[in-house]
């Protein structure tokens, strides 16, 4: 990227940012305009705390469920299946 970002273009790249989803000329100007914006430093913050919480699976899931899962797709597959 050859041009300098907005203000207002740094905010929309705050999510990316967080997941580490932006270019190096970006993350540069990022780093740059969050060095003096506690504000932005702080939503920067929530998303990465957002982006954690979905990263976490919650472990394994119970026993059968797979199972269940494929005999229900299954049934609903069925052309004589009720709707």
């Amino acid at each position: 990227m050859d041009r300098q970002l907005s203000p207002e273009e740094i905010q929309d790249l705050l999510a990316a940012y967080a997941i580490d989803a932006v270019d190096d000329d970006e993350r540069r100007q990022i780093d740059e305009y969050l060095a003096h914006d506690a504000d932005a430093r702080a939503e920067v913050n929530g998303f990465q705390q957002s982006a954690s919480y979905l990263a976490h699976t919650g472990g394994p899931p119970p026993p059968g469920v797979w199972e269940r899962l494929e005999a229900a797709i299954q049934e609903s597959a069925r052309p004589d299946a009720p709707a």
